[in-house]
């Protein structure tokens, strides 16, 4: 019998999940440079508890101010090599040895701190570089205090794009009202690649205490155009989903299966499962990603259960996406 072993990753929401001979491990997001992209506010006062009507919150008048930026740091996890971690930040190779000039590629350790120097796409003669950034679309963040008295922010990112795009991140801010003072949470979302047309969400935790009142910002910061002749993504398609709501609404199993693309010929070495939850009214309330490093050939099926949780509202619906990778 075939062991198929899992990573799953939850943003904190859940609780590990133990399949037939399955690994599970949390892995840390990272922090890009940020560059000038469009931004959207909420203005949200927290209640004792997550009220249970989606409401869309309001636009605020101006943004929150911008923090002065962070280096960026990659720590590195198992199966990762220099030039992968190079393309996930749209860098060459050199650039990322130059920026790290005590690491040697042959002996890259699991949990060694990568700095990330700025990215600077490389040319897509497809694409070029224009003077204005890509446009993708970004919904007004939505929050849920949790009962540790933190905060999970959710946004969904959309490309209207023709072409898809890659090395998607963002900044959540948070305003305390009072105090003026601003934290902020630069993260990824759970899939490296956002297809033309396509959605994928973004969510942010800010540890307690939370202050009486806050205003939430959430901005994009940096997306690459992936390159129409790239061989870093494969074709792969969910079959036979089913979904089970629970009663309360406040969790979703859902089961399928994976399966490359017809005409896809070489095997993926690494699929990754993204569940997303909905409420009503089409906020992302959850998130949690799967992830297989066992490879899935041609014609075979990788199958699946997940479970998902929402941080405030019931959920109505979810959904699966699929990344896979030669």
């Amino acid at each position: 019998m075939k062991t198929i072993r899992y990573v799953l990753r939850w943003f904190g929401l859940g609780i590990a999940l133990a399949l037939v001979a399955c690994t599970v491990e949390v892995r840390p997001l990272f922090t890009p440079t940020p560059s000038l992209l469009p931004t959207a506010t909420a203005s949200l006062t927290p209640a004792p508890r997550p009220t249970l009507t989606p409401t869309r919150p309001l636009r605020s008048p101006t943004p929150l101010p911008s923090p002065t930026p962070t280096p960026r740091t990659h720590v590195v996890q198992r199966g990762e090599d220099l030039f992968g971690i190079a393309l996930r930040y749209g860098l060459s190779l050199d650039a990322l040895l130059a920026a790290n000039p005590t690491v040697t590629p042959q002996f890259l350790s699991v949990g060694t701190v990568l700095r990330i120097p700025a990215a600077v796409p490389t040319p897509d003669p497809n694409h070029p570089p224009t003077p204005t950034p890509i446009g993708l679309e970004m919904d007004l963040p939505q929050c849920y205090p949790t009962a540790s008295d933190g905060l999970w922010c959710f946004t969904l990112v959309r490309n209207p794009q023709p072409f898809a795009v890659e090395g998607v991140t963002a900044q959540f801010r948070r305003l305390d009202v009072a105090s003026n003072e601003i934290q902020a949470q630069t993260v990824a979302p759970l899939l490296n690649r956002l297809l033309a047309g396509g959605t994928l969400p973004l969510a942010a935790y800010f540890p307690p205490p939370l202050p009486p009142a806050y205003q939430v910002d959430a901005e994009l910061l940096i997306a690459i155009p992936v390159p129409e002749s790239t061989l870093r993504y494969l074709d792969a398609r969910v079959e036979n989903l089913h979904q089970t709501i629970t009663s309360d609404g406040l969790g979703v199993t859902l089961e399928g299966e994976v399966r490359l693309a017809p005409g896809i010929t070489q095997p993926a070495q690494q699929v990754w499962v993204l569940g997303v939850a909905y409420d009503a009214v089409g906020q992302v309330v959850g998130v949690r990603r799967l992830e297989s490093t066992a490879a899935l050939a041609p014609g075979e099926r990788l199958p699946f259960r997940l479970w998902v949780y929402s941080a405030g509202p019931p959920i109505a619906r979810a959904e699966i996406q699929v990344e896979a990778q030669p």
